[in-house]
């Protein structure tokens, strides 16, 4: 998924504590913020986008879950994992 937005978003910070991936962003000109926590059944996948960047990312929703699910599914050997992603509406 990096490799496909990587002409688009810039990672300007990526930092761990424990199980939660804190992460700051840029694209078009646009900052954000976000976080991915790694609980035991699911991943839970929170960002603060700006109007601009949230619309766009509504048309990217289904390839994180999509993507997300299947390295969950390749890392677990099972099929029971679970993917949120907050949205604010």
């Amino acid at each position: 998924m990096r490799a496909h937005l990587a002409s688009v978003i810039a990672i300007d910070q990526e930092e761990w504590s424990g199980n939660v991936l804190r992460f700051r962003i840029r694209g078009l000109g646009q900052n954000a913020n976000g976080s991915i926590a790694v609980l035991d059944h699911s991943v839970k996948i929170d960002v603060d986008l700006p109007w601009l960047l949230a619309k766009i990312a509504e048309r990217f929703i289904p390839a994180v879950q999509r993507e997300t699910s299947l390295l969950l599914e390749k890392n677990s050997g099972r099929d029971n994992r679970r993917i949120m992603i907050g949205r604010d509406n």
